[in-house]
């Protein structure tokens, strides 16, 4: 009797500690990406030349930043106090999962120190107008995926934490619907009385987007491609294990062909790279755990295409030229691709891909070793023959890869030359560094994304590597007067804000610690659950939602590579990158098959 009351008295203990910081990770998740509210914040000195005024009217983000801020610090106490109270618990997992979170301090930290000794510091603690990701943000984002690997234990907890994503991104999803239909919220009288402060009530309110288009809560169409990549995986995972569709199982799906909407209707294509690639993962783990829910997954992508076909005609043909611009353009992915195996970065990662592939397969096949040699042999003298016939894009450009000279002198009337003349001069002239070169030729990929992401890259290069210049800074230390930017069609009056890429906007803003510590997390949980699904089947909540976690948690990267980071939408992924690893935790520590400790994140 005395220990069944002391069983309920640790129960009831270990409840009111979980409602501690589900309320906290609720607010944040169900709340902040739907807050839509006027801020009227002055843009700073230096870039007033490229706005057009000396204040920015703010719906999207300022309010999102404060309350997430504010929810955050009392997630901080919750943590702390349950962390107290549940040492043992907490120490045993932090031995098991050590590694990891000796990276997760190195990340924490560099980011801190990057803020502090940030050139543009007002801006690296505050963040930038139109974004407000300063350091107190990213600090938050890193509370947020340690709270959230350290206190859902139970199926109960994964409840409440998947129940706040699924309320947030229906609204988001909702709002979309209607948006695509031309029926925007945001422009009906009742709305725009909830989000205008009383003095501007009368502030006529244009937010330039028209139908066929879905912008939700977002100040940017794309980020709605962030969460189909984090929300889809997951609610199609919870579709193809759940036990019947009558009652919670038709709800099920209808919210999944409802964020298929707004996958297609953001018209994101960094949005469908995430698909791709967190699809790819499930039906990996499908092909060798549960053949037979294949079956299952193919009539879910049947339900997609009446909407994906419906949703083409409403605009006329748009979504389908999306599509094939996202796979089939210049800039589309398979360019992309032919661009990167043609560099000498691509080269390199073939043949390291290649080789750790043959030094695999050597030690565990050893009777395939020589026939995959040969076909090594194979690509290595079919590429180094299209490299002589086309004229060497390996041996004509392995050397000199930094020559040129960087000191550029322009013909006189350069200023009063329109922006095809200024192009046209540009590719003419002779003395061109490495970057100018790879931006006149491939800058334009991406739509123009790859200008981008070779002038921070040079920059970066050139000063500050380690630190970087501070969280939200990019605008401020990227050179927004370079003349190349005309080549890819960048007028010199716009004001280039985003990296549109999380990962090299880490590696700009913070640096190359805060870079290689995010890289190697990444990598760290990445061989956790590869290791993890690849034994195991499925079978109980918390390994469904596992499963969901990291194919959504895939989903969103796929997608930050060329999205960047932003208040709207980054809490869900540092939410569920912590809830991933959490559940990894459990499954190891429930299921037979790990009974020898963590490894991966260990």
């Amino acid at each position: 009797m005395a220990l069944a009351g002391q069983q309920k008295e640790n129960y009831a203990l270990n409840r009111c500690f979980a409602f501690l910081w589900y309320i906290p990770v609720v607010a944040i998740l169900a709340v902040t990406p739907l807050i839509v509210y006027l801020s009227v914040r002055p843009v700073p000195r230096d870039f007033r030349g490229f706005w057009f005024s000396n204040s920015n009217f703010d719906f999207f983000s300022f309010c999102k930043m404060r309350w997430f801020i504010f929810w955050s610090v009392v997630l901080l106490l919750s943590f702390l106090f349950c962390l107290y109270n549940r040492k043992d618990e907490c120490l045993s997992f932090v031995q098991k999962t050590k590694y990891f979170w000796i990276v997760w301090v190195v990340f924490t930290f560099s980011i801190l120190l990057s803020a502090v000794f940030s050139p543009v510091a007002p801006i690296a603690w505050g963040g930038m107008f139109d974004r407000y990701e300063g350091v107190w943000v990213w600090l938050a984002y890193c509370l947020l995926l340690a709270a959230c690997a350290f206190l859902p234990r139970q199926d109960t907890d994964f409840r409440y934490f998947t129940g706040a994503i699924i309320f947030s991104t229906t609204v988001i999803a909702l709002i979309g619907a209607f948006q695509f239909l031309g029926m925007d919220i945001f422009r009906s009288n009742f709305i725009l009385w909830l989000i205008l402060p009383l003095k501007f009530i009368t502030l006529d309110i244009d937010f330039a987007f028209g139908k066929g288009t879905i912008y939700s809560t977002f100040y940017n169409t794309n980020y709605g491609g962030n969460i189909a990549g984090i929300a889809l995986p997951l609610a199609v995972c919870l579709c193809l294990f759940v036990q019947s569709f009558k009652r919670g199982g038709t709800l099920l799906l209808c919210y999944t062909l409802l964020i298929f909407v707004l996958a297609i209707g953001c018209n994101s294509q960094a949005g469908n790279v995430g698909l791709f690639v967190a699809f790819t993962f499930l039906i990996i783990y499908l092909a060798r755990h549960y053949r037979s829910k294949i079956m299952r997954l193919a009539l879910i992508f049947a339900l997609f295409i009446p909407i994906y076909i419906g949703m083409d005609k409403y605009t006329g043909g748009a979504v389908s030229a999306e599509f094939k611009v996202i796979f089939l353009g210049d800039s589309g992915i398979f360019s992309l691709a032919y661009t990167v195996l043609m560099s000498h970065a691509g080269a390199i990662g073939l043949f390291a891909a290649f080789t750790y592939l043959i030094i695999y397969l050597a030690q565990h096949y050893q009777s395939k070793f020589m026939l995959l040699a040969l076909m090594f042999a194979l690509f290595t003298s079919v590429y180094i023959g299209m490299d002589i016939y086309t004229g060497g894009p390996i041996s004509g450009k392995i050397t000199g890869v930094f020559a040129g000279d960087s000191l550029k002198v322009w013909p006189s009337g350069w200023d009063s030359m329109n922006d095809e003349q200024k192009r046209l001069t540009l590719v003419q002239a002779k003395n061109k560094t490495f970057f100018d070169e790879k931006i006149i030729k491939y800058g334009h990929v991406g739509g123009g994304r790859a200008y981008i992401y070779l002038r921070a890259l040079e920059q970066r290069l050139k000063s500050r590597s380690l630190l970087g210049t501070g969280p939200d800074t990019f605008a401020m230390v990227f050179p927004q007067d370079d003349v190349y930017r005309t080549v890819v069609g960048y007028p010199m009056t716009l004001l280039i804000d985003k990296m549109h890429s999380m990962f090299l906007q880490i590696l700009f803003n913070t640096g190359l610690i805060t870079f290689a510590a995010f890289m190697l997390m990444l990598l760290l949980h990445f061989a956790s659950s590869v290791q993890i699904f690849w034994k195991v089947q499925a079978k109980t909540y918390i390994e469904v939602l596992g499963l969901g976690f990291f194919t959504g948690w895939a989903g969103f990267l796929g997608t930050a590579l060329f999205n960047d980071s932003a208040i709207s939408i980054s809490p869900y992924f540092w939410a569920v990158f912590g809830a991933s690893i959490a559940a990894n935790h459990v499954i190891r520590s429930t299921n037979p098959l790990f009974t020898g400790g963590s490894a991966g994140e260990s």
